[in-house]
């Protein structure tokens, strides 16, 4: 099955992510949280566009997209976290977002940024733990789709693997999700913490 080939083909590239973001535990203070989401807005923004393009194609994979669409759910997480709407426009995007050039690469894209809301809601229930942080009002992100999380996990791997793709598919849908992942890791772990304590000085655009 696709998914098989997919979680295989990523397997060193999933752990190294992993590893160089190193959540929950890089999370101490609620400005750690704060830092931690600029950066993924900063990529959920840009690469979300890009997906849009493919939303025909990937309803006919039987996967609609607008439903698992996470850019505003960051935005409203920074919001409850004291940004400002303007802030958070000014806040740097990542320029070069994996290249999504066929239905294939969106398809193997959107599966690590689905597979990370499973990930994502371990996250949360750490942090919601951690009192001090005080950011429980500040979750929808990370909770991914709440209850609803598993099922839309399984349904979507379920869409993945019945899609009828020959050899030149196959190799696109990988070949998006590496790239996915690659270049998750860099624009994450671009910033160093005193550049991202005042958002609206930083760039608009850095390369990832």
């Amino acid at each position: 099955m696709l998914r098989d080939s997919l979680r295989i083909h990523t397997r060193t590239h999933h752990e190294r992510i992993e590893q160089a973001l190193d959540l929950p535990g890089s999370v101490r203070t609620r400005e750690d949280y704060r830092r931690l989401l600029v950066r993924f807005c900063g990529f959920y923004l840009p690469h979300e566009a890009q997906l849009r393009i493919y939303t025909s194609a990937l309803d006919a994979y039987g996967i609609e997209l607008g439903t698992r669409l996470k850019a505003d759910k960051i935005r409203h997480d920074l919001l409850s976290l004291g940004m400002s709407s303007e802030e958070i426009t000014k806040l740097p995007q990542c320029v070069h977002v994996p290249d999504l050039c066929t239905p294939g690469h969106a398809l193997g894209s959107l599966y690590v940024l689905e597979g990370s809301t499973l990930g994502s809601q371990v996250i949360a229930r750490a942090l919601n733990e951690t009192e001090e942080l005080e950011v429980m009002s500040a979750m929808r992100f990370l909770s991914g789709y709440g209850a609803s999380t598993g099922r839309m996990w399984r349904s979507f791997v379920s869409a993945l693997d019945a899609a009828r793709l020959d050899s030149a598919g196959v190799a696109a849908v990988h070949e998006g999700a590496v790239q996915t992942f690659d270049c998750l890791e860099r624009w994450m772990c671009h910033f160093g913490v005193e550049q991202l304590e005042a958002p609206t000085s930083i760039p608009r655009s850095i390369p990832c």
